[in-house]
């Protein structure tokens, strides 16, 4: 009887608790915590031009992750873009924000597009070299003596 008991006992908290032996299993604990670095090649980019975004994952301890695959955006597209592989493109003159986002972390930087480079000034051309006259092919006189009167 005594174990009769405690097996209707559990059978009682089962069903209060909702606990079953056919529940379905807790979920996954979520990755652990990490934060993002967000940082660029260069404060600025020539309008035309493209630099690299750079990103820094860390986790909870502090040590580095590599092969993360990081969601690169641009706050205005209109200034800069920002490649699926953080290849940042100055497109007008401004400001934008270039924002590196793993999961729940996030990590933005301010990039300056500035007018595009100027080329160097390349000197014109010389024009192409004679090969001096010999005095016998001298559209004027060989020497005095040959002069007109």
């Amino acid at each position: 009887m005594r174990r009769s008991l405690i097996a209707a006992s559990a059978a009682i908290i089962a069903a209060i608790t909702g606990c079953s032996s056919d529940a379905a299993p807790l979920p996954a604990a979520p990755d652990p915590l990490v934060t993002v670095t967000a940082s660029l090649e260069a404060p600025s980019v020539p309008v035309g031009d493209t630099i690299h975004a750079i990103a820094e994952v860390r986790d909870t301890d502090g040590k580095v992750l590599t092969n993360q695959s990081i969601a690169w955006s641009s706050s205005d597209t209109s200034i800069a873009t920002v490649s699926g592989n953080g290849l940042v493109k100055g497109r007008r003159l401004g400001k934008a924000k270039i924002r590196a986002r793993l999961k729940d972390a996030a990590d933005s930087t301010e990039l300056t597009v500035t007018p595009p480079a100027t080329p160097p000034v390349v000197p014109p051309e010389p024009p192409p070299w004679s090969p001096p006259v010999s005095p016998a092919d001298a559209p004027w006189p060989a020497s005095p003596s040959e002069l007109p009167p």
